[in-house]
């Protein structure tokens, strides 16, 4: 038997294909799992941004203290302290504490709502959606039961759900209102005035 016998290029090309085609499809299954690896980091960042920025806020704003508050204790005990801080102010000053914790609830509920879309974007596909819907089903609705937050959210109140896409919407309404419970809204907060 001839060396040329032995080693047929017909097989030798049929393993070397064997062999790449194997490469290739390693190499895609490989570039698949980095990427949805790479997405789920991503996911898991932006949920700690998020987070971090509701603490920075909350630093950065003391007089607004009460609308962090995930407790409706917590909150009334919160929103007494900040109205004390406030008794002495103008009129003119409790109206812009007004616009500010307007925009305060805003921003809380902008960052809910990319909270949300990142879980949507990786929903199924990743492990790491499990801990961002988490915080979409835990700490989340606690935050926005709050009796301010809440009253911002609704149609007869702050009407800043207007604001937000129908799947947000419908989130909220399957997530944080069962959790809110018969928690009552409150329409006035800390910074209205003895005349309102």
């Amino acid at each position: 038997m001839t060396t040329s016998e032995k080693f047929d290029p017909k097989w030798i090309a049929l393993l070397i294909s064997v062999l790449a085609f194997s490469l290739t499809s390693y190499q895609a299954c490989d570039v698949k799992k980095t990427r949805e690896n790479a997405e789920a980091l991503t996911a898991i960042r932006t949920s700690y941004e998020i987070f971090s920025q509701l603490s920075r806020a909350e630093f950065e704003h003391p007089q607004l203290q009460h609308l962090f508050q995930t407790s409706n204790a917590a909150y009334r005990r919160t929103a007494r302290v900040v109205r004390g801080t406030v008794n002495a102010e103008s009129n003119v000053d409790r109206l812009r504490l007004r616009l500010e914790e307007r925009g305060m609830a805003d921003y809380i509920f902008t960052l809910y709502e990319e909270l949300f879309f990142n879980w949507k974007q990786t929903a199924g596909r990743t492990a790491e959606a499990d801990f961002l819907e988490q915080d979409l089903t835990g700490y989340l609705p606690s935050l926005l039961c709050n009796p301010r937050l809440q009253w911002y959210w609704s149609e007869r109140g702050g009407q800043l759900s207007a604001n937000y896409s129908q799947d947000v919407k419908d989130n909220y309404k399957t997530n944080v209102t069962p959790s809110c419970g018969k928690l009552e809204m409150d329409a006035s907060g800390p910074f209205s005035s003895l005349e309102e």
